[in-house]
């Protein structure tokens, strides 16, 4: 799993989040996104192949950080399997305030 940088204020996240690696994946997105001097980051979801709850624990993680640091955050092409586990887990508007759809 890595987060790439595609492009000022852009970036590509892609592979696996599960409990295994989303503390990994939290801790080195972070350090991708700081290097970033926008005010804005976009996270397109679209190269994620498997994802559990975890993956909604490093994605409020990051919301957090954005708000720390003054940025807005947005979410793009959440999958559907991880959009659905955000009813599930009770954080589907949280997760959807933060999607670039209303961008």
């Amino acid at each position: 799993m890595t987060l790439t940088r595609v492009e000022p204020g852009k970036f590509q996240l892609s592979g696996s989040i599960t409990f295994d690696n989303s503390p990994n994946i939290a801790l080195a997105g972070e350090k991708v996104l700081l290097k970033d001097d926008l005010n804005r980051w976009e996270i397109d979801l679209a190269g994620v192949v498997k994802a559990d709850s975890s993956a909604l624990s490093v994605m409020l993680a990051w919301a957090r950080l954005a708000k720390k640091h003054k940025k807005d955050l947005c979410f793009a092409n959440i999958p559907d399997k991880l959009d659905a586990l955000s009813i599930v887990c009770g954080l589907h508007d949280v997760i959807n305030s933060v999607t670039c759809a209303a961008k």
